[in-house]
């Protein structure tokens, strides 16, 4: 298999990581110092009796590699190396009214450090959010290897003037415990023919390691041909119609590298000749497609979020705030250092793993049950799972008046319609 994103996994060296997350912190804090009108930022470590403002990566002080779930005891924040020499000081959360904080979180804090420490926060800044930033989708490197989608990432389907577009969303697993056949996939590629809509997104894990066959290598034949199996049948009921498909693997694809970001599928030339209307995407994706900017991932990022988060807020709403915590931080997967389960490479996440625009909707796949929230004018959902160990799960299907919306000045996800059906 091709290695698109990384050809030196496992042979990495600190610095390049080291630059990449410093940079990255660079580049907030002076748009933090900017935004807010601040004219002087302290280095975090030293003491003063004055209110300061300082800048910095949260972090847990117990943290191990597995990055740590932080609690109001264990949050500590580390300065960038021009600012603060990369000092860090643990941080005193009592006085602060309102926080919501994760590993990896780029924050700019108002409040004081007596005796060098511990910071006493009164106040917890996040970036804004994620406009349209070109400095940021010139860096990024596009990675979706198909003639029909331009470089930067949008493609164009033809529909009639005033319709809506027509979209179904499904994430894997595909396959029962105990059994690869494609029986329930079936069922959903029949329903979603029947309804001929205009986009049609499938989103990993296809083969599961999680699953019990696929896991222990207990099936007739060979990942590859189990694979391309599943798209030739995806691609047979797809043929002669206007439905664009959209293919995303998971980092639980047992034929992908389980590192993040995700190469696309590769499949043959005579494949992508036979099935233009098939589009294979790496994860995660920014695709815009007549306009509508869609924020793709079939990493679990909100269950990941939602564990290694402490808060202190009068929202209870959880879900949300993930989303505004990924939309402010420009990036698909902000926490540092990531769970052992997560494997990241950090080069290829700066190219690859960043979102440059604000997407009209964000598509964010989770084990958790299915939902869809309205955040800062972006529609953000999980689709749920297909299945769910011997059960069927659900889908989504989404509505989105495309007239409407190009016409809206203020709200740019007007009118969009998410339901959830089950399978």
């Amino acid at each position: 298999m091709a290695h698109l994103f990384y050809e030196d996994y496992l042979y990495k060296k600190h610095k390049p990581k080291s630059d990449v997350l410093e940079r990255l912190l660079e580049i907030n804090e002076q748009q933090l110092v900017k935004m807010n009108e601040i004219h002087n930022l302290y280095n975090v470590s030293v003491p003063t009796q004055d209110d300061i403002w300082i800048c910095g990566r949260i972090f847990s002080e117990n943290a191990g590699s597995g990055g740590g779930k932080l609690t109001e005891h264990n949050v500590a924040i580390q300065g960038s190396y021009v600012c603060s020499n990369s000092h860090s000081i643990p941080l005193n959360l009592s006085h602060c009214n309102e926080y919501s904080l994760f590993p990896g979180q780029i924050v700019m804090i108002n409040g004081r450090n007596p005796d060098g420490k511990r910071f006493f926060c009164k106040e917890i800044i996040e970036p804004n959010f994620v406009q349209e930033n070109k400095q940021i989708k010139n860096e990024l490197k596009t990675k979706i290897l198909d003639s029909l989608i331009s470089e930067d990432g949008s493609i164009e389907i033809l529909m009639e003037p005033d319709e809506n577009m027509l979209c179904f969303v499904a994430s894997g697993p595909y396959m029962t415990t105990g059994s690869t056949d494609l029986n329930i996939l079936d069922q959903l590629l029949d329903i979603v023919k029947s309804k001929n809509p205009h986009i049609f997104i499938l989103l990993g894990p296809f083969l599961d390691l999680n699953h019990d066959l696929i896991g222990s290598g207990n099936i007739q034949t060979t990942f590859e041909e189990l694979l391309q199996n599943l798209f030739d049948h995806i691609a047979s009921k797809f043929v002669n119609t206007r439905t664009q498909v959209f293919i995303q693997p998971s980092v639980n694809d047992a034929t992908q590298e389980q590192i993040y970001p995700v190469n696309p599928f590769s499949v043959s030339n005579q494949f992508q000749k036979m099935h233009r209307n098939i589009h294979f995407l790496p994860e995660p994706s920014m695709i815009k497609i007549n306009g509508i900017q869609f924020a793709i991932t079939s990493t679990d990022v909100i269950k990941d979020l939602t564990s290694m988060a402490v808060s202190k807020s009068q929202s209870s709403d959880k879900l949300a705030r993930n989303f505004v915590h990924m939309l402010k931080q420009k990036s698909f997967y902000p926490i540092y250092p990531p769970p052992d389960h997560v494997c990241i490479d950090f080069e290829a996440w700066n190219n690859y793993a960043r979102i440059y625009s604000h997407p009209n909707i964000f598509i964010a796949v989770s084990d958790m049950a299915k939902f869809t929230k309205e955040v800062n004018n972006s529609v953000c959902l999980n689709p749920g799972r297909l299945v769910r160990g011997t059960a069927t799960g659900a889908y989504a299907q989404i509505s989105i008046p495309i007239k409407k919306i190009q016409e809206s000045e203020q709200n740019k996800n007007s009118g969009i319609e998410v339901t959830f059906n089950k399978l």
